[in-house]
């Protein structure tokens, strides 16, 4: 399972799908996880009406289950399916998922889970014109903020190579004071 998430990461479709359907979940933890890798497959592949069913499946597993990271990460998942998908109604419902999200991983402090959060709810909001997107970039901006600072020398690296990062963040100093020549992760 962990094979087909970092061939989705490596744009390898094919070969995470290959993967993907050799994995038996045992478990409730490998259920959920499961179920991720097939949302995150289909959204990799420009099918987000399809990643939707998967990520339904996640959210209500994780539940079962209480477990609060996992139900969290579900509901990422799953509100990124549903803006993505881009029907009035999945984005007005993924945008609801993403802000109460948002504010549990917040309240939470788990800063891994509630940078994604925010980017993918900025950029929805920003989509839609909506005042908040302000709020919301400068909330996922100072959590990326504190996983940078946590992250060891292999993360850093991975992070200068992501196309998520945004790349103030990945200069020395807050933005947005961030000094365009020095990069923290790197220097």
């Amino acid at each position: 399972l962990g094979l087909a998430a970092d061939a989705i990461g490596a744009g390898r479709l094919t070969e995470a799908r290959r993967l993907h359907a050799r994995v038996e979940p045992r478990g409730w933890r490998s259920r959920v996880r499961h179920q991720w890798v097939a949302a995150e497959i289909e959204l990799a592949g420009g099918h987000a009406e399809r990643a939707v069913g998967p990520a339904e499946v996640a959210a209500a597993t994780a539940r079962e289950a209480g477990a609060t990271r996992h139900i969290l990460k579900s509901d990422l998942v799953l509100g990124t399916a549903l803006v993505v998908w881009g029907t009035p109604e999945s984005v007005d419902r993924g945008v609801r998922l993403l802000h109460c999200d948002l504010n549990h991983t917040d309240q939470r402090g788990l800063f891994s889970l509630h940078w994604p959060t925010g980017l993918v709810l900025a950029n929805v909001l920003a989509d839609r014109s909506i005042a908040d997107a302000g709020n919301v970039k400068d909330s996922f901006e100072n959590a990326l903020s504190c996983v940078l600072r946590r992250a060891d020398p292999l993360g850093r690296r991975l992070a200068v190579q992501s196309p998520w990062i945004p790349s103030p963040l990945l200069r020395s100093g807050e933005p947005p004071n961030a000094d365009p020549e020095t990069n923290f992760l790197t220097d």
